[in-house]
């Protein structure tokens, strides 16, 4: 039996593949998709230009082995939503150092390591903080300090963020330097180094042992361990070059000599931005140090973060122009972050809505660099067509939807909300290839309005209707006119809707009972729902105070299987907890299930803990439930696979491919199987 199972396993061997978000128009054009759709915080490169690595506000690492050309996925082992500084090993392009953060503390962000080039990651100094908007290059190796036997720079400095801001919870505030003299092994807090902390940090590969930091108290320089102080003014970017320092103010640009007594002004220059913007962020590129970006901040902040290049060392500056073309999501104003080719004096890397971006003319015109690179969010759940599956339209948090009518292969990009910038709506579905529904909303916790569309999203009607269940919307297989968006119901394609009685949401349809189930909220306690009479009456299945979030009859046993928390099945009147594959934590966090029809032996759940990406995202039974394998990376990558499915929230089984499609919180979709 055990080797029986073993050859299924085989058979089944899952492989990810990414799903973009691209237009037919673009896939005409040559383009290569990648929508975007986080935030980005961090960009770095290494000393050869190959090897690239990019941080998301909440989703993940992706890195580049070909100079930025392609990018993919690379968070196995990194438990952190996201990571707001990369530094890169000058001399060993496998060690790889990142800051994890995220909107709200936990125990586990703090310092990561790779040193496979970013194939896998662990924890090395685990810190309890947030710091996610914390746009610096708060890390840093010594070039000077490699070791020809470890092969490694040994002495690296992490500038610890100051006062922590999370969006909620509680982070333990502890200003200080932090050092590493094993290339980021470990680590230790350097005695009174508060002062220093919430700073840049550089060392200059010119001079050795001097290390410079530029924090909100001024310009600081360390040698042989003795530090001074070379301005009081607060420092807003800091670069190097191999004889220089170059450093901003809210409103300047100064230049310094480098050496081992200390820094000294050469020179400086005004700002070319208007005076209520402040530089940030200076980056000069290693291989003609005369070549410089920069962005700037809004005071107060007006999401028009401006980027300027030079091209004389700092004395004159240009605006730089930035390109939408071949983006498949609007645009919006980014903050400018740099990552220069130390080869090509002329490519510099930044961001551009929510996605990379490339400029070959030294920083005067940025476009759209971001193949391999999606992430867009769906908005609650997604469904097929219930009678033409090649159909599906989601709402997506922040950026409105998207809808394809040929089985995922291409897309088109919708706009129900009427924003140029983007919008927030939830559980959309399409009816047919004209009729859509989806419910639109101010924000992320706003009340949801249904709104209809009768021409394939080209124009939408407010129905003035507000949704008050769950961001769901389904169909009933067999019929062309009955739907349902969250706990409304239509008997005419949308043209009216009635409240339903008992139901929130529906979630699925058996084609084996003739059922549609549902999910209903009363008080404490959540309830799977069943109507055999197409949505108009439903009745209670089974009932349990835990949240539930999807759930299923099974096509042969006839159970119900629901996912809320930990997978159940409802044997007789008992709901039983299935064991299934815990997290790095220990945890579950079962948010969906899915079965494939061909094969009911076949079953997925997802796991999603939204505060972190746990390593269990995507487990499969091929036994009909009786034993489980995690099908998300937990190894390390090797050469030419991806890191697929982390954070899903969502599956689905296409009918006709029997692949599972599986939408994730800010990772963007992929599909899998069968």
């Amino acid at each position: 039996m055990g080797s029986m199972v073993a050859a299924m396993l085989l058979a089944f061997s899952p492989s990810w593949t990414p799903m973009f978000m691209i237009s037919d128009e673009m896939l005409a054009r040559g383009v290569k998709g990648g929508e975007g759709g986080q935030w980005p915080r961090t960009i770095a490169a290494s000393g050869d230009g190959k090897t690239m690595f990019l941080g998301i506000d909440v989703g993940g690492i992706f890195r580049s082995l070909d100079g930025g050309e392609s990018w993919h996925q690379a968070s196995v082992g990194f438990s952190p939503r996201g990571a707001v500084s990369i530094a890169i090993d000058p001399k060993n392009s496998d060690r790889v150092i990142v800051i994890g953060a995220n909107s709200l503390p936990m125990d586990h962000h703090g310092v990561w390591l790779s040193t496979n080039r970013g194939a896998s990651w662990k924890s090395v100094h685990p810190v309890r903080m947030s710091g996610l908007s914390d746009f610096r290059d708060q890390i840093a190796f010594d070039p000077n300090s490699f070791d020809t036997i470890t092969k490694r720079c040994k002495r690296v400095i992490w500038s610890r963020i100051g006062f922590d801001k999370p969006n909620w919870g509680d982070t333990i505030d502890k200003p200080a330097l932090y050092e590493s003299n094993d290339g980021g092994d470990t680590w230790a807090e350097l005695p009174n180094s508060g002062k220093y902390a919430d700073g840049f940090v550089r060392f200059s590969p010119g001079i050795k042992g001097v290390l410079i930091i530029g924090n909100k108290h001024g310009l600081f320089w360390q040698s042989n361990s003795k530090w001074n102080q070379t301005s009081t003014d607060g420092v807003t970017g800091l670069d190097v070059s191999d004889s220089a320092v170059i450093a901003t103010t809210r409103d300047e640009i100064r230049t310094y000599a480098v050496s081992a007594l200390g820094l000294k002004l050469l020179g400086s220059s005004k700002s070319p931005a208007p005076t209520n913007y402040e530089l940030r962020n200076i980056k000069v590129s290693p291989r003609e140090p005369n070549r410089m970006v920069m962005w700037t901040e809004p005071v107060p902040n007006n999401w028009d973060w401006r980027r300027y290049s030079s091209d004389d060392g700092g004395k004159t500056w240009q605006q730089a122009t930035l390109s939408q073309a071949d983006s498949f999501l609007p645009g919006n104003a980014r903050q400018g972050l740099f990552a220069w080719n130390p080869v090509n004096p002329k490519v510099v890397f930044s961001l551009g809505g929510d996605w990379i971006t490339k400029s070959t003319d030294g920083g005067l015109t940025f476009k759209r660099s971001n193949a391999g690179q999606g992430g867009i969010l769906a908005g609650g759940s997604f469904q097929f067509c219930a009678n033409d599956p090649d159909v599906c339209f989601f709402g997506s948090q922040d950026y409105n939807g998207a809808m394809t009518t040929n089985g995922g292969k291409s897309w088109k990009y919708l706009n129900p909300s009427g924003n140029g910038w983007g919008g927030f709506t939830y559980g959309g579905y399409a009816l047919d290839k004209s009729t859509l529904w989806v419910g639109d909303a101010p924000g992320w916790g706003g009340p949801r309005r249904l709104k209809v569309s009768k021409d394939s999203g080209k124009t939408w009607t407010d129905t003035g209707l507000d949704l008050k269940g769950m961001d769901i919307s389904n169909g009933i297989p067999g019929s062309a006119e009955i739907g349902f968006a969250s706990d409304l119901r239509t008997g005419d394609a949308g043209k009216t809707w009635s409240r339903m009685v008992g139901c929130q949401g529906v979630v699925s349809y058996s084609a084996a009972t003739k059922q549609a189930v549902g999910i209903n909220k009363t008080g404490d306690s959540y309830e799977v729902v069943v109507s055999s009479d197409q949505g108009k009456t439903w009745k209670v299945a089974a009932s349990t105070t835990a949240q539930i979030y999807d759930a299923l009859i099974h096509p042969t046993t006839k159970e119900l299987l629901i996912a809320a928390g930990d997978l159940y099945r409802l044997s007789g009147s008992q709901l039983v907890k299935v064991e299934t594959p815990k997290d790095e934590f220990g945890n579950r966090n079962v948010k969906t299930v899915a079965v494939d029809p061909a094969n009911p032996n076949l079953i997925y759940i997802g796991n999603n803990a939204n505060v972190y990406s746990p390593n269990n995202a995507v487990c499969r039974s091929v036994d009909g439930g009786k034993s489980w394998s995690v099908i998300s990376r937990r190894t390390a990558l090797e050469a030419g696979e991806q890191d697929g499915g982390r954070e899903t929230f969502w599956i689905r089984i296409h009918p006709k491919t029997r692949e599972a499609w599986c939408a994730t919180s800010c990772y963007g979709w992929w599909k899998t199987g069968p």
